[in-house]
């Protein structure tokens, strides 16, 4: 294995952790959200900044979990994998 092959395999681990930590994170943010909007709970008593806040962050991570994603497709589209 040369050593520009070598250091995409790294990449491609980190970014693969990077992608699993994410996941988990956004999964973490949905459920929460979920929580936040059980149908029982009367719209007065909704949290609306802690919902906003949780909702932009979800967003954020889920765009952030796309690229990586990309990123491992092109570097495994480099590898031949």
């Amino acid at each position: 294995m040369n050593l520009e092959r070598a250091a995409m395999v790294g990449q491609k681990t980190e970014k693969e952790l990077t992608a699993k930590g994410l996941a988990i994170k956004a999964s973490g943010l949905r459920d929460s959200l979920r929580l936040s909007l059980l149908l029982t709970t009367p719209v007065e008593e909704l949290n609306d900044e802690r919902i906003a806040s949780q909702a932009l962050e979800l967003a954020e991570t889920v765009i952030g979990l796309r690229a990586v994603r990309a990123e491992i497709v092109a570097i495994n589209k480099h590898l031949g994998s």
